[in-house]
């Protein structure tokens, strides 16, 4: 579990390394193949939905996942734009349950005085541990965090607003 965070990690510092010989688009796409390798994106797409995600029909299922996937991608791909010269470092390590470990690290920026937090659930998913969640800090998870967006989408627009939602931020970070 420990390695799958620490390759995440040097794989998106890379990619923002790169920044300046990338385009939005090859940006996207090379953090889209870390997120597919690294984390249980449909899981997390599935959590951040929340319990009515069971109520959808199998075609708004898969729309959703790939709606969900797109955005990561591309929000991934617009935050990792310049290389902010970031170091990482692990701080700890805690056995949630059979399957379920919390790695917790530190992110520290060039004339910053404080580390941030960013710790990450990971379950063991068919003999390989998956990234299931990311908390910066501590408390608060991403998964959770976005959920609650989501629920104030659906109950105002429903689902198909909340697909026109997630898309309309994805050509906004296009744009940029």
């Amino acid at each position: 579990a420990r390695d799958v965070v620490l390759r995440v990690q040097e794989s998106v510092r890379e990619v923002a390394q790169q920044s300046s010989a990338l385009g939005y688009e090859e940006r996207r796409v090379a953090l889209a193949e870390i997120g597919l390798r690294n984390f249980d994106l449909p899981r997390m797409a599935e959590l951040s939905y929340g319990p009515s995600f069971r109520e959808l029909t199998p075609v708004q299922k898969r729309l959703w996942v790939d709606t969900f996937i797109a955005f990561r991608s591309s929000a991934s791909a617009k935050v990792n734009s310049r290389d902010r010269g970031r170091v990482s470092r692990l701080t700890g390590y805690d056995q949630i349950s059979q399957g379920v470990v919390l790695i917790r690290t530190a992110v520290r920026y060039p004339r910053q005085i404080l580390e941030i937090s960013v710790d990450y659930r990971l379950v063991e998913v068919g003999g390989e541990w998956k990234i299931v969640d990311r908390y910066s800090p501590s408390t608060v998870s991403e998964i959770a965090m976005r959920r609650s967006e989501y629920r104030t989408i659906l109950e105002k627009e429903g689902f198909d607003g909340l697909i026109e939602d997630i898309d309309h931020r994805i050509e906004g970070y296009m744009a940029r």
